[in-house]
């Protein structure tokens, strides 16, 4: 017999950690850029975005992997990143709740 909080735990959704508005901002920018130039974009043009020097991209985008955003791909050197789900679900629950940073 299943108890109320085996119920309980079964229906809780899994968050979705934290982003820092900087990050938020990257990952809408990769969303939307990869939806317009159907790639995403290299290190340079992320750079050229957050307004720093090409280097400097590199631990925005290791703390989008880390928690979970985003995945280099093994098949390129080049444009090898890529948008998980859990990017996709932030990105869409943040406009339904309609929260702008």
């Amino acid at each position: 017999m299943e108890s109320h909080v085996d119920t309980i735990e079964s229906s809780v959704v899994k968050q979705l950690p934290i982003l820092t508005d900087r990050q938020y901002l990257l990952l809408e920018f990769l969303k939307e850029y990869r939806v317009k130039n159907r790639y995403m974009p290299t290190h340079r043009e992320i750079a050229t975005f957050l307004d720093i020097k090409s280097a400097n991209a590199a631990p925005y985008l290791a703390a989008l992997e880390k928690k979970g955003y985003l995945r280099r791909s093994a098949d390129r050197v080049r444009r090898n990143l890529e948008l998980t789900t859990a990017a996709y679900e932030k990105l869409s629950l943040q406009e339904s709740i309609g929260e702008t940073i």
